[in-house]
Parts: structure tokens; C-alpha cells; sequence
């Protein structure tokens, strides 16, 4: 599906689903006060006016959790959207109840509340249904419908058409067309190769195609210029994947500058306004767990002063934004006048491993218990016992909450690598420095220790050039349970 049209559906459903949000609050309302319904203090006339707030505010809080929660996207397995839809006015009602607490001169019914959620959960659940029926409808509708043909059946081909089959709207993969007879045998059933570009003209008139998406970026000009010449005689719209793509796969951002097409490589997301949204976040957030976990920042701070010689805080140099060095705080997890050897060696051999060079030593054989590979130093003998405990859970890592309202860190972000491992990286791997690093990240939640230094690099570039607030929240929400099961990095 094109990035139009998918700005386009979920801006629709967006908006139907907050009015089905504000229709059920009203109607939660009229059935609670004025429908007669409910004999125990009822009042003279419906309170409207007291509600309008409160069901603006449900409203808004259950659409950034629906989205939060992947409810935008495709969605194929309806019990699972449902519940989704459960979860979010749950969390909705959950946000609105908490913030109500701090007005004590407004009272509000509890019967609403419930009579709300037993409303909007079927509601948004039955919007689905028909929205997926319609979309089903327009498809295969002639007029309302398009068919396309993919021309070419490489790695960009095969991506285009697992798009368009994996959220079609009224899009119809009609098959592919390939030059390369050892390719016929890898298409799907439903969506075959039908030929090659030399009956490029029969195919489009026998498939009745609307629209032709050449994905052969290294044809020649002067072969696509005949494909699109096919498609004009024809009065077949036509798109064209730029060679350029062909060396930048999945980088690749397209702009308009002054009515001009401009290709480049994508960058970052956290610029601007975004950045300032972000930095609001991070201090807000920071502030907040630092006056909520201070019990336990104490009690930590008694136990490693107690329990080992040295400074209760580990003050050490790490890489942040655009390579520039700051002091990252820690509480301290081993024994001081320590040899870094250990993890130097680590480090190196974890890169040249990621990058094909050797593969990375097996510190403490490296291994989980079924044998599979975990890209971590083990059996550290610098770690104190305390220090154990909380490096298992990174409670260490809660000073650096003071790094983050310092504006040397983001709460979620790439994590801050030491001097000496920069100096390994390459070009590719410096991308992860273009915005401030993070005390957890997508890769902390993605699978962590389990991961190679060259997936924790595809990991961070994805957060960096696709970057929003919901995802920093999503991330910051996951981020518990992966630190309390046993993944600790």
C-alpha cells in the first residue's frame, strides 16, 4: 500500500473512532443520568457540561494508546484487535481516573465509567469488522479497485509484493513479470510469474492491469524507458523503482524541494520539533522516576557502600551525540582498580565477529544453558556480589537518570558506547551517534545480549530514522518486564 493512502485509511479510521469514542461517553452519560434507567441519585437534568471534558480527554488518551498498540496497522486476526481495543479504554479510563484525583470538586459516576467501556469496546470492534468487509468489497470491485503487475522478481520485487499482500486495501498484486526463467519456480501460487517483459504489452491487456511498478533498478535507462514507453501506449499508469535503490536498500528517502524530486539517504527522525518533544519527555519522565525510585536509589546506595570498598557511583567517559565524550554516572558494580582488559577484548572481537571478520570468543563459553549464543561477558570476576544483582536487573544504570535531565542522554535511545569501541566502528556503524544515546533502546526490548553487534546497529538506525513519542513510550512500557525476566544486559 502506498505511504499516501496508508496516511489516508488511518487518518479515517482515527476519526471514526474518536467520534465512536465521544458518541459512547455522551451515551454513557444519557443511559447513567438521563434515561431513567438508574433510580439512585438521579439528577434533575443530564450534567453535560460536566462531562464534556472528561470525554474529550478519553477520547484522545484511548486513540494514542490504540495507536501505541499497533491498532493502525494491518490488522488480519479480529479477537486480537478487540482485545487490543479493550486494553487501550481500559488505559484510557486508567489515565482519566488518575488525573481526575487531583480535582476533588468534580464527582463522577462510576456507573458511566463502566457503562462507557461496555459501549466503546463494541463499537470500535464492530467498526472494524466493517471496515475490513469494505475494504474486502472495494478490492474486488472493478471500478473502486486497482490491479497491479510488479515488473521484476528480485529482492525489491518480492518487497513490493509482500506489501501490497500484506495490506492490500484496494490494491490487487495481479503477479510478476521477470526476464529470468530460474526465478518461476519462488513465486507464490496465488501471485505467479506471468511472463516475460517481452509480452509485457499481452499481459497487461489479459490481466486487464491498472498500474505497472517496474522494480528492476538495474536495467538499463534505455530498457525502462521501453517498459514505460509499453505502459503509455497502453494508457497504463506506471512507477518506476530508482537505480539508486538497488545500492542503499531500504535507506533510501524521497523529498520534494520546490516541486523537484530530491533521493537520499534517510536521517534522523529527532530533529526540530520532534526534538524538542523528545527532550520534553526526557526530563518530564526522568524528573518523575527519579522522585518515585529514590527509596530504592538509597537503599542501593547503602548496600554497595557497605559491601565494598570504593565510591558509591561510577563516573565513566562514554560517546554521545556527534562523538562528543561525557561522564556517564553508574552505580558501582565491581571492585575498584580494576583491569578493563577483559571487556576491551570482548568488544573487539564482538565488532570483527558482527562484521564477518571471526567470530566473537565465547567469555565464560558465552553460552545459555540450550546452547544458544548470548553476546555478553558472562562470568565477569570483577562484579561484587551486589553488584551481580543489580547489573541482573540494570539498577545500576538508574543514575543515569541525572545524565538525562543534564541533556547528556535520552531516556530511550542507542546505548552509549566507550571510546575504544568507537574507534572500531565504521562508517555505517557511526550512524547510531546521530542523536543522544539512551538508557534503554529497541534493541534492549528486541532481544538484547541475544543479539550480534551488527542486528543491535540495524536495530538503532530503525529507531533513529523512524523515531516517534508512542514508540519511546511503547519502548519505555517493555523495557520492565526484559529487565526482570532474566535479560539484563
Amino acid at each position: 500500500m502506498y505511504s499516501r493512502d496508508v496516511v489516508a485509511r488511518r487518518a479515517q479510521e482515527i476519526a471514526i473512532d474518536a467520534f465512536l469514542l465521544f458518541c459512547s461517553a455522551l451515551g454513557a452519560v444519557w443511559f447513567r443520568h438521563g434515561s431513567g434507567l438508574f433510580d439512585v441519585s438521579m439528577s434533575p437534568s443530564t450534567p453535560w457540561g460536566l462531562y464534556l471534558v472528561p470525554s474529550l480527554l478519553a477520547v484522545i488518551f484511548v486513540a494514542v494508546i490504540l495507536h501505541a498498540l499497533g491498532s493502525y496497522r494491518i490488522r488480519k486476526d479480529l479477537p486480537a484487535e478487540a482485545l487490543r481495543i479493550a486494553k487501550a479504554v481500559i488505559g484510557g479510563i486508567t489515565v482519566l481516573l488518575a488525573i481526575s484525583f487531583f480535582f476533588r470538586d468534580s464527582s463522577y459516576s462510576r456507573a458511566t465509567v463502566i457503562i462507557f467501556f461496555l459501549l466503546s469496546v463494541p463499537l470500535l470492534t464492530i467498526s472494524r469488522i466493517a471496515g475490513h468487509r469494505i475494504a474486502g468489497r472495494l478490492r474486488t470491485h472493478g471500478d473502486a479497485g486497482r490491479r497491479v503487475l510488479v515488473v521484476g522478481f528480485g529482492r525489491i520485487g518480492r518487497r513490493l509484493g509482500e506489501a501490497l499482500l500484506t495490506d492490500p486495501a484496494y490494491y490487487t498484486l495481479v503477479g510478476f513479470v521477470d526476464d529470468d526463467p530460474t526465478v518461476v519456480s519462488g513465486a507464490p501460487p496465488d501471485t505467479p510469474i506471468l511472463g516475460t517483459t517481452a509480452v509485457l504489452s499481452e499481459i497487461i491487456r489479459s490481466q486487464n492491469v491498472d498500474e505497472v511498478i517496474l522494480a528492476i533498478p538495474s536495467a538499463t535507462s534505455e530498457r525502462v524507458q521501453q517498459l514505460i514507453g509499453t505502459c503509455i501506449k497502453l494508457n497504463v499508469r506506471w512507477k518506476v523503482v530508482p537505480n539508486i535503490y538497488d545500492l542503499l536498500y531500504e535507506r533510501i528517502q524521497l523529498d520534494l524541494i520546490g516541486g523537484l524530486p530530491v533521493i537520499g539517504l534517510r536521517g534522523s527522525q529527532i530533529v526540530g520539533r520532534n526534538w524538542a518533544t523528545k527532550r520534553m519527555f526526557d526530563v518530564a519522565a526522568a524528573s518523575t522516576f527519579l522522585i518515585i525510585l529514590s527509596p530504592l536509589i538509597l537503599l542501593i546506595t547503602l548496600l554497595v557502600k557497605t559491601t565494598s570498598r570504593g565510591p558509591v557511583l561510577f563516573h565513566q567517559t562514554r560517546v554521545g551525540l556527534h562523538g562528543r565524550n561525557f561522564t556517564m554516572f553508574k552505580f558501582r558494580s565491581m571492585r575498584i582498580n580494576n583491569d578493563p582488559a577483559i571487556h576491551q577484548h570482548y568488544v573487539a572481537d564482538w565488532i570483527l565477529g558482527a562484521t564477518g571478520s571471526t567470530e566473537p570468543e565465547d567469555i565464560e563459553r558465552g553460552l545459555d544453558t540450550n546452547g544458544s549464543k548470548r553476546y555478553k561477558i558472562t562470568s565477569d570476576p570483577r562484579i561484587t556480589r551486589i553488584g551481580r544483582v543489580i547489573r541482573a536487573t540494570s539498577l545500576d544504570e538508574l543514575p543515569q537518570l541525572l545524565n538525562v535531565i543534564r541533556g547528556d542522554m535520552s531516556l530511550v535511545g542507542p546505548r552509549p558506547p566507550l571510546p575504544y569501541e568507537v574507534e572500531r566502528y565504521t562508517t555505517w556503524h557511526r550512524r547510531r551517534l546521530d542523536v543522544l544515546p539512551g538508557i534503554t533502546g529497541l534493541w534492549q526490548v528486541s532481544g538484547r545480549n541475544r543479539l550480534s553487534f551488527e542486528e543491535m546497529i540495524q536495530l538503532d538506525v530503525e529507531y533513529i530514522e523512524e523515531w516517534a513519542l508512542t514508540t519511546d513510550l511503547k519502548i519505555v512500557w517493555k523495557t520492565l518486564p526484559a529487565l526482570f525476566m532474566n535479560k539484563g544486559y
